[in-house]
């Protein structure tokens, strides 16, 4: 990941967390049986987050000479699902938690946006979540703390920071949240590229809107 000074670090990094990372710890708890998805236009706020990823991604981007490999898109999409399908069944099994009503769309502009909000969300978690916060937090809290586990102390907090963020729908969610970032961070780090992930997320996504 690119450098920059210090300062400049310093400063992007306490914008992303207050402003982007730390908000959805204190979204509200949606109640059973909500609908998530009532209706689907334009996704405007996810418009402005992808931009404020593709600005965070091509500052920090540090060129490679590698090229989108498809295997690892196979392969992280289908864990992903496996997991998946996995926690929905405990969710069923268990019955802790009422299942949240989803709108399809329902025409083809309705099914456009819906592509639209699922790219947007999954290129800015891919950038934020595992491109930026993982290895900005382990570059600061090395300047100070040598001590070996460190790098393992920062991917186990990203991981926790994304997980946190989807507590408004329930504990499964999270529980899915944990492993499917541990899976698109591996997806990242093996590959190189935030390409490979975004791609796995995005597909993840779609499919799981219509059968999960």
């Amino acid at each position: 990941m690119k450098k920059h000074t210090l300062f400049v670090d310093i400063i992007t990094f306490s914008i992303i967390f207050l402003f982007f990372l730390l908000p959805p710890f204190f979204t509200e708890r949606l109640s059973d049986a909500s609908d998530i998805f009532s209706a689907w236009n334009f996704p405007l706020g996810q418009f402005i987050l992808f931009l404020l990823a593709l600005f965070l991604y091509f500052f920090y981007f540090e060129r490679q000479k590698k090229n989108v490999i498809f295997f690892p898109v196979i392969m992280t999409t289908s864990l992903l699902f496996c997991v998946a399908l996995f926690i929905k069944f405990l969710s069923l099994l268990l019955v802790t938690e009422n299942a949240y009503k989803i709108t399809l769309p329902d025409s083809f502009i309705s099914w456009i946006f819906c592509l639209l909000n699922f790219s947007f969300a999954a290129f800015y978690e891919e950038v934020v979540y595992r491109f930026y916060f993982p290895d900005q937090l382990i570059s600061f809290l090395s300047l100070k703390i040598k001590w070996k586990y460190m790098g393992i102390l920062c991917e186990v907090i990203s991981c926790l920071v994304f997980a946190l963020a989807h507590l408004y729908l329930g504990v499964f969610s999270v529980i899915n949240a944990v492993f499917g970032h541990i899976i698109l961070r591996v997806c990242y780090k093996k590959t190189g590229l935030i390409w490979t992930g975004f791609v796995s997320h995005f597909i993840y996504n779609v499919i799981s809107l219509i059968l999960l």
